[in-house]
């Protein structure tokens, strides 16, 4: 398994990118979402299976299938379901700003191009962007909660 891990819901609403031992600690803390809604895969596109402590609870991650390498198709559906999940950021950040009585900001969503590991590498650099406040973790993180997509 390769870091970074990157967690996705079912339907691409919630996303998390970072090493396996923050993803664990991020989707332990969505206690609302369901472990069974989450799909994880490696830094490289390989699936993920969760593993759980005796209780249920996520405490990390194993090769689904050891040794099978994802083919194209697979990468390029993981890539697109984290555009999906960028363009509904963008599209929710932009109607905050609306509804705010304001005219769409110039702040965009980051938008990663590229083949699958260099999607993910970007991604989770974006998501660990240093901020002025040692509590905040990341801007794209932030925003997703503020959006309510994290």
């Amino acid at each position: 398994m390769q870091d970074p891990v990157v967690a996705l819901t079912d339907r691409d609403l919630l996303l998390h990118v970072a090493p396996a031992a923050e993803v664990v600690t991020h989707v332990v803390a969505e206690a609302d979402v369901p472990l069974g809604d989450w799909t994880f895969f490696d830094g490289v596109g390989l699936p993920l299976t969760a593993e759980t402590d005796d209780s249920g609870v996520l405490v990390g991650f194993v090769e689904t299938s050891p040794g099978v390498v994802p083919s194209a198709s697979d990468k390029q559906l993981l890539v697109d379901r984290l555009h999906s999940f960028l363009a509904r950021a963008q599209v929710r950040l932009d109607a905050e700003n609306a509804a705010a009585g304001g005219t769409p900001a110039h702040v965009r969503v980051p938008r990663v191009d590229g083949d699958l590991p260099d999607v993910i590498t970007a991604l989770n650099a974006v998501m660990r962007l240093p901020t002025s406040q040692p509590d905040v973790r990341d801007w794209l993180h932030n925003l997703g909660h503020r959006l309510g997509l994290i």
